[in-house]
């Protein structure tokens, strides 16, 4: 439940990061099961940032916090779109044998 919780306030805190600082036009959220690991991602189409330079913030520093307690891994990169940032958050599953 924790972990789920856990989940629901990282993509939370990237969506609103979306709101606040993105100037987007456009977000999209998707979670997927690839390889044994659920991955959420958000990704817009804002005025993006320096990836190689990125300062983190209070909800960054927050993101990986969480991330780390429940033994995921954030990741920020260019978007698919012209413009903007993706987070994409990578969470091992363990699937019953």
């Amino acid at each position: 439940r924790l972990q789920k919780i856990t989940l629901f306030r990282i993509i939370t805190e990237a969506c609103h990061n979306v709101l606040k600082h993105a100037s987007s036009s456009r977000v999209e959220i998707g979670l997927d099961v690839r390889d044994g690991q659920l991955i959420a991602a958000v990704e817009d189409n804002g005025k993006g940032m320096d990836l190689e330079s990125i300062t983190r913030g209070r909800g960054m520093n927050n993101m990986e916090e969480r991330a780390r307690a429940i033994g995921a891994t954030p990741h920020w990169g260019p978007s698919r779109f012209s413009t903007g940032i993706r987070f994409e958050l990578k969470l091992p599953l363990k699937l019953d044998e």
